[in-house]
C-alpha cells in the first residue's frame, strides 16, 4: 500500500468551514468568509510591527512565524 503524499485529509489547514461553500478555511470562530477579517487583522499586525522592530534589526524566520501566529493564531489552530 502506498501513501499519497498529496493527501491533505489529516491536515487541519486543508479543511473548510461548514457553510462556506468550500471557500472559507476551518477556523476557531466559525467564520464562513474570512477574507475581510484576515485583512483587518493583517492591517492591525502591520501597524504594530514598526513598534516591535528596530530599523537595523535582521529579521529571522522565528520573527515571521511569531507575526503569523499573532496575526492568525486566534483564528486558525495551525497558524504560527
Amino acid at each position: 500500500m502506498t501513501s499519497d503524499r498529496y493527501d491533505t485529509s489529516g491536515d487541519p489547514g486543508a479543511k473548510f468551514e461548514p457553510g462556506s461553500n468550500n471557500t472559507g478555511l476551518k477556523n476557531k470562530l466559525g467564520i464562513q468568509n474570512a477574507d475581510e477579517m484576515e485583512l483587518d487583522l493583517l492591517i492591525q499586525r502591520y501597524d504594530a510591527i514598526p513598534e516591535e522592530v528596530e530599523s537595523d534589526q535582521p529579521l529571522t524566520s522565528k520573527d515571521i512565524r511569531e507575526w503569523h501566529r499573532r496575526w492568525l493564531g486566534n483564528v486558525y489552530s495551525w497558524a504560527g
